[in-house]
């Protein structure tokens, strides 16, 4: 693996949970990327209510539908860069979710979502197709926020009982409001606004979100792709549905998720993983 990273950079990550870089992709690659959110998001494939905070549509699982969105999972840039964070192989991307516009979403840890065991081996990786800043949605970070306790929906709702899927939203909303109180004793939130073809590479538990949206009715346009990576760990699993503090956890199905089985896709292969 060539090792890209500065020590400063692996230093910054460590002590704020988040690094950006420049993936370097040519103005043919990010138009095709853009192209196909456009046409995805037209007709998304699949759709995940509830967790839809603007009128923008979302494009989940956009890799099985796009060549370019599956190239920019599989980014060799970006996989070399996580695994040298985190000196762990063998990362793989599991999930892409495509926007058109700002996603207008409260700040979050994606442990919340995508836990393992043990913790911490998953990193969100946030693409933007074009410059992205305070005017059309930056994204949001609180930075050294990775350092707090990880966050379970016991100490969320005082109980330590799953909850069940497509009956959650209430809980979540009280997730979102807890994590608010949190910033009382955390450093503010930060906008990183960054060209197109950047990266920004987060730790598992880093409190992240949306630039708020002052009409989400009409935001204005913000195209990126967030991906999220898993590495080798005993299980995976979503806190939303589990019982950590009784190590009851509700597994996370990776199967059809391998981004390199073709059997996996409805797109053209050919070209597939060319990308640098």
């Amino acid at each position: 693996m060539m090792n890209r990273l500065s020590r400063t950079d692996k230093r910054l990550y460590n002590e704020t949970g988040y690094v950006t870089i420049d993936l370097g992709l040519s103005l043919d690659e990010l138009k095709e990327l853009r192209q196909d959110t456009l046409r995805l998001a037209a007709a998304p494939p699949k759709k995940q209510e509830g967790y839809e905070y603007s009128d923008s549509p979302r494009v989940f699982e956009g890799w099985k539908y796009s060549k370019a969105i599956c190239n920019l999972a599989l980014n060799r840039r970006v996989l070399e860069t996580i695994e040298c964070l985190h000196d762990w192989p063998n990362f793989r991307p599991f999930q892409t979710i495509n926007f058109t516009c700002a996603s207008n979403q409260p700040l979050h840890s994606d442990d919340i979502h995508f836990s393992s065991e043990p913790k911490g081996k998953m990193v969100g990786v946030w693409v933007a197709l074009e410059d992205a800043n305070e005017k059309n949605g930056a994204l949001q970070v609180v930075p050294k926020s990775h350092k707090m306790p990880y966050i379970s929906m016991k100490d969320v709702t005082g109980s330590d009982q799953p909850l069940e899927y497509g009956k959650h939203f209430n809980a979540y909303a009280q997730y979102e409001s807890y994590v608010r109180g949190l910033l009382r004793s955390s450093e503010p939130p930060t906008s990183v606004s960054v060209p197109a073809g950047t990266a920004i590479i987060w730790h598992a538990n880093l409190l992240h979100g949306g630039t708020p949206i002052p009409d989400s009715s009409s935001p204005p346009s913000r195209l990126s792709q967030a991906t999220h990576y898993y590495a080798e760990a005993d299980c995976y699993y979503s806190p939303l549905f589990s019982s950590e503090s009784r190590s009851e956890y509700s597994l996370k199905d990776l199967s059809g998720k391998d981004f390199k089985d073709e059997s996996n896709y409805e797109h053209d292969t050919r070209g597939l993983g060319e990308t640098s």
